[in-house]
């Protein structure tokens, strides 16, 4: 998800000298290669918009029914099929031959990533014990990290030196995306009841699926009355409608989301073009600081919230 989604960050350069690059000029072929933004003329300011609001739109707005269709069905095909969509999406990029073309398919990513989180995040409250729950979302979460790493890489695999270019770089990320998809839907247990098993747990915090069965068996037998079928934004209204601190919680994520993605998008340019001879010292290190420091604050996070709900419990 995140290597797919953001090596197209790492592909662009803007710099002076770069932008000066015309279909004329004996080193455009060299450039265009390395480059999304030289072969496919868009400036720093369609850049932007294909970055962001490109790919947030859809995932926000998609992200509530998302989170709806994790509660009434299978997770397991949500996270494939929306795993495969990305990474067709991302593998198509690399034979894009417009910036329109990546318009589009930078909109279909965004679509298919709204639909993993909600569905990773309750399978992993469903089939990990109630004690190991947050060191197993750390986890999960650690990808992050180390997908934005692999993407940094692309600096590297991307450049104007190497045989893969900007087209290889989206298609390595793609292929591989393609066969995380395959192998998930292939160890991954069968989820036939979505995200209706919370409450079917054993006092070890794992889902009692016989229990589970048995009640949606039941259930699926009794007539559903108009009122109980709630929609999606008036579900989002109750959730905060809980509390304030539920509220400020919302809030603070849509900061530090806005934050996060500001940096993310804007960070390699503006060090390819402060820096145009450590473009190669940049993506190692930058790779280096995500992967390790992420990762390991992700994790003992997970264990230290762990440790403060055996205490709490």
């Amino acid at each position: 998800n995140q290597w797919a989604r953001s090596s197209l960050y790492y592909l662009v350069d803007f710099s002076p000298e770069t932008l000066d690059i015309t279909s004329s000029s004996p080193s455009f072929n060299q450039y265009a290669h390395a480059f999304m933004n030289i072969d496919l003329n868009f400036t720093a300011e369609q850049y932007g918009f294909l970055a962001s609001a490109a790919f947030t739109s859809l995932f926000a707005l998609a992200s509530l029914y998302a989170g709806k269709m994790a509660d009434t069905h299978d997770r397991r095909i949500l996270l494939v099929s929306s795993s495969l969509a990305w990474s067709i999406a991302a593998l198509s990029m690399s034979i894009s031959h417009s910036y329109n073309d990546v318009i589009f398919l930078r909109s279909i990513s965004g679509l298919a990533c709204a639909f993993a989180a909600p569905a990773s995040y309750t399978l992993l409250r469903d089939l990990v014990p109630r004690k190991h729950v947050g060191t197993a979302s750390a986890t999960y979460g650690s990808g992050v990290y180390l997908g934005e790493s692999l993407a940094s890489l692309s600096i590297l695999t991307g450049g104007a030196s190497t045989v893969l270019g900007w087209r290889g770089a989206l298609a390595v990320a793609g292929v591989c995306g393609i066969l995380c998809a395959t192998l998930v839907g292939i160890v991954l247990p069968e989820d036939k009841f979505g995200n209706r098993d919370s409450r079917n747990k054993d006092v070890n915090g794992v889902v009692d699926f016989s229990t589970a069965i048995k009640l949606t068996s039941s259930k699926s037998l009794e007539p559903t009355s108009l009122s109980s079928q709630s929609t999606v934004l008036s579900d989002a209204s109750a959730v905060l409608s809980t509390s304030n601190r539920v509220r400020f919680l919302f809030l603070a994520v849509f900061f530090r989301f806005c934050a996060g993605l500001t940096i993310g998008i804007w960070s390699a340019p503006f060090f390819r073009l402060a820096f145009p001879d450590d473009a190669s010292s940049y993506a190692i290190i930058n790779a280096m600081i995500i992967g390790v420091c992420g990762v390991a604050s992700g994790m003992i996070g997970g264990w230290v919230s762990d440790r403060l709900a055996e205490k709490s419990a």
